[in-house]
């Protein structure tokens, strides 16, 4: 009876930590640093920026794939890539990525890998990028002189990947 329970209790365990192993696994994400190294290295990658296209065309990885997440032509785009090459993919903070990941997974792509913290990081850490056309900003200053004149100030946080943002449309 106890040489029973015993078994039992070592296969639920074995199983737990299998299917948590797998998890894991199933699941890559690495740092920019890690991301720009994978595509130097690895010559048959292919780069998949899930962005909207007007995101893309404001500055993307070199040799990026535009396959917008959002895009109703998603699954067909992805399914024109070779499924045995990795993938390395991101987007602007890695939620779309994220979940475009899983889908690619879904799909039968073997080796997906995710810019952690997406073109943000990528861009906090100074790496390449090409057609980038940076809006005119304002300093943290200037915006303050603007709030203490007499002027009407209107302030514009609008974003093209922000979903809440998308459905006040």
């Amino acid at each position: 009876m106890i040489l029973r329970k015993i078994l039992f209790v070592s296969l639920v365990l074995f199983l737990c930590i299998k299917a948590n192993a797998q998890k894991k696994q199933s699941s890559t994400s690495i740092d920019a640093d890690e991301f720009a190294k994978e595509i130097k290295i690895n010559k048959k990658a292919v780069i998949v920026d899930v962005r909207t296209p007007g995101e893309f065309e404001k500055g993307h990885i070199d040799n990026a794939a535009n396959i917008d997440w959002k895009g109703q032509n998603f699954d067909s785009l992805a399914l024109r890539l070779d499924k045995t090459n990795p993938i390395l993919i991101y987007c602007l903070s890695g939620g779309r990525s994220s979940q475009a990941a899983t889908h690619l997974r879904d799909l039968g792509f073997k080796n997906v890998t995710e810019l952690q913290g997406g073109l943000i990081q990528w861009r906090a850490k100074n790496l390449a990028e090409t057609g980038l056309n940076p809006a005119k900003g304002m300093t943290v200053s200037e915006y303050e002189k603007l709030l203490v004149s007499d002027k009407l100030v209107l302030v514009d946080f609008y974003a093209d990947w922000c979903l809440p943002c998308k459905e006040m449309e």
